[in-house]
């Protein structure tokens, strides 16, 4: 039986492929221009996928290519690639029946990168991926993934307690502009020679830096805990006024709280990761704060980076306090309070010790995920995984 024309159309945004690429996949003949236009009228709905094609387009979504492959054009080495699983396109079919409209490949929206994309593509090889080290259990395991195969919780941001295009707001809108404000500076701060950076730029990064110490899976855990224990602090509070309030038919009080509890706890939640992320006492800290790209000058280290990649030293406001983000395997984004103390800190990196000991703390803080450019690192990263992972996050009372 033939499947789902809207299938095709699918399948091929997940591969990130255009239609004469995928017509070249299937070995359509005809000219190019044909070829591209066979496609496109079948994702219009003109003809059916067949189940030969179905089951190429179930083959090429776990990765394999034809003979001779190239996404460039026939003629070069077969190429193997492990790419999306074919859950991810049973739900994006599945939305497609349901009215919804199929969103890029790279930004599922139940997929929620707490490690932005962007950010880990900068370890990634020229075969665009890079390498994951997880503990799952006891052994460390090393394998080469995607950017966008890792660093996810499906719908970790998702408040189910908001209608339908409201609950992945923190996702789709906050932390898209977030990470894409930030992508725009990192690209500004590797252009050759001196660069200035104006106050929405410093804004953006700011914002970012901020938006890392509230967005991986345990810190969300810890903020959905608070505002269960804020609710029910002031619900809790607001019994005898109720009753004082309460008409002859109006529920109790404990049928009131019970129709509310779950979402009023999660909506507060909701609105307490965006707004942790984006603190003007403490954005207006960091534009101020001596700001430097390290390039490191040894080739005998790279950097890792985690799922928790901001590395701080006695929070932010003490005068020998920094900030550390690894933004390449050579490069870091370092903030200090003072010039003189950014140079001192600069000269221990372009040091040998340095490096090792701020990838031990990377590994440490880890939440689920470190990532290299190669397996290389296995033993260290293994040798310096800890039961459980240190907590990267330093205080912000005076910054709240």
């Amino acid at each position: 039986m033939a499947a789902p024309a809207a299938e095709l159309k699918v399948a091929r945004q997940i591969l990130g492929w255009d239609p004469l690429t995928i017509a070249r996949a299937l070995r359509l003949a005809g000219t190019p221009e044909k070829m591209a236009a066979r496609v496109i009228d079948v994702e219009a709905g003109k003809s059916d996928i067949s189940g030969p094609v179905q089951v190429a387009m179930e083959t090429f979504l776990s990765g394999w290519r034809p003979r001779g492959w190239t996404d460039q054009g026939p003629g070069q080495r077969r190429t193997r690639s492990r790419c999306l699983p074919s859950r991810t396109l049973r739900h994006r079919v599945a939305g497609l029946r349901r009215g919804m409209s199929a969103a890029p490949s790279q930004s599922e929206t139940w997929r929620h990168h707490y490690v932005p994309q962007f950010y880990l593509k900068r370890w990634a090889g020229t075969d665009r991926k890079l390498w994951e080290f997880q503990r799952p259990h006891r052994q460390v395991i090393a394998r080469p993934k995607f950017p966008v195969q890792t660093g996810y919780v499906e719908n970790l941001y998702s408040v189910l307690a908001l209608p339908d295009d409201r609950r992945d707001y923190i996702e789709t809108v906050f932390f898209r502009r977030v990470d894409q404000d930030a992508s725009d500076v990192f690209d500004l701060l590797e252009l050759p020679g001196p660069v200035v950076l104006n106050k929405r730029h410093n804004d953006g990064l700011s914002r970012f830096v901020m938006s890392l110490l509230q967005r991986d899976p345990i810190r969300v855990a810890e903020l959905q805990a608070l505002a269960q224990r804020t609710y029910t602090e002031v619900i809790s509070q607001s019994r005898d006024l109720y009753e004082e309030r309460r008409g002859a038919d109006d529920p109790s009080f404990d049928e009131y709280r019970a129709a509310f509890d779950g979402p009023s706890a999660q909506i507060l939640g909701g609105h307490l990761i965006p707004k942790l992320s984006d603190l003007p006492k403490l954005g207006a800290h960091l534009n101020g704060m001596t700001r430097r790209l390290i390039t490191l000058v040894s080739p005998r280290y790279q950097l890792l980076t985690c799922d928790r990649p901001l590395v701080t030293y006695n929070g932010f406001g003490r005068s020998d306090a920094y900030v550390v983000l690894p933004v390449g395997p050579s490069r870091l984004l370092a903030w200090t309070n003072s010039a003189d103390y950014m140079d001192l800190l600069e000269e221990a990196f372009r040091g040998y010790a340095a490096v090792p000991a701020l990838n031990r703390k990377i590994v440490a803080q880890a939440a689920r995920f470190v990532y290299a450019t190669s397996a290389g690192p296995l033993r260290f990263v293994t040798n310096h995984w800890p039961e459980t992972p240190s907590d990267p996050f330093p205080g912000l009372g005076e910054f709240l």
